[in-house]
């Protein structure tokens, strides 16, 4: 044991001694959530990622599903990312919370990625945690090409944005400070939810809707089977046959599933399928 101690520190005073760029960071990273899955595949090579949870190989919730394909998926669990040999965990401290703190009092390396409701708290945890991943310049470059991405969006914002109504099956909408507030506000719409005084998630109801008529209706998730139960509010005469009166945006919930970077495509989604300037309903 004292031998394979003393060799494993001569081993370490060798690496350190190397030069930086032949210091090749070999840290396995696992990740208990969708925003930290698509952070490992996009700034991770394969052999650095031990670990994904479900949600990464899930094409309707992730826009990297096709790069997690044939990579390690698990819960979040303490142990099985202890024996997929994962060295730091990217948590969400949704759900996944008492998991971490395990993992850290085992001396693993512990990130939480909470969800941000600003694009300038995404980018300022991009970069924060693509330090800790030991991809620093992979981060900032990513970070930085998303805010140039930002400000042409911005610049492209009509004088007059149109009013839009958002809504997921169940009747939920997106007020003030919400990330899906920021996303229709860079992406060239007025938000109905956040214009009539809503902060935060809840719900939009049809009076609102039929008091308020909104120049496009924009929907996500209402295409994903497991949430069958909760479409009663999406099948309601009302809101089928105001959503056959005006454009109806179908956002793909992989560009919405996560509040960080990946929303950027939602915002060009959201920019590209805009009604034209004057092109308001009644």
């Amino acid at each position: 044991m004292i031998l394979h101690r003393v060799l494993g520190m001569a081993l370490v005073g060798t690496m350190l001694s190397l030069p930086a760029q032949a210091q090749e960071d070999t840290r396995r990273v696992a990740s208990t959530a969708l925003c930290g899955d698509q952070l490992l595949l996009t700034l991770l090579p394969p052999a650095r990622i031990a670990a994904l949870s479900a949600q990464a190989v899930d094409p309707g919730l992730s826009d990297a599903a096709a790069r997690a394909q044939g990579l390690p998926v698990l819960p979040a669990d303490a142990e099985g990312f202890l024996w997929a040999g994962a060295d730091i965990v990217v948590g969400s401290d949704r759900g996944d919370s008492q998991t971490l703190s395990l993992l850290r009092r085992l001396g693993v390396t512990v990130v939480r990625m909470p969800p941000t409701n600003s694009f300038t708290e995404a980018m300022e945890q991009l970069r924060s945690v693509s330090t800790v991943l030991g991809v620093a310049e992979g981060g900032q470059a990513l970070a930085s090409d998303n805010e140039q991405q930002l400000a042409r969006l911005l610049a492209e914002r009509p004088a007059d944005p149109p009013l839009a109504a958002y809504y997921r099956p169940d009747g939920g909408s997106s007020g003030q400070g919400t990330f899906m507030n920021e996303a229709l506000t860079f992406g060239g719409y007025r938000n109905l939810a956040a214009e009539v005084g809503q902060s935060g998630w809840g719900r939009l109801d049809l009076e609102t809707l039929v008091l308020h008529p909104p120049a496009a209706l924009i929907t996500a998730y209402f295409d994903r089977p497991g949430w069958s139960l909760r479409h009663k509010f999406s099948h309601h005469p009302l809101f089928r046959r105001l959503a056959a009166s005006r454009p109806t945006i179908a956002l793909p919930g992989s560009l919405v599933a996560c509040s960080g970077w990946p929303l950027i495509k939602g915002i060009a989604f959201l920019a590209a399928a805009r009604p034209p300037a004057g092109d308001h309903h009644d």
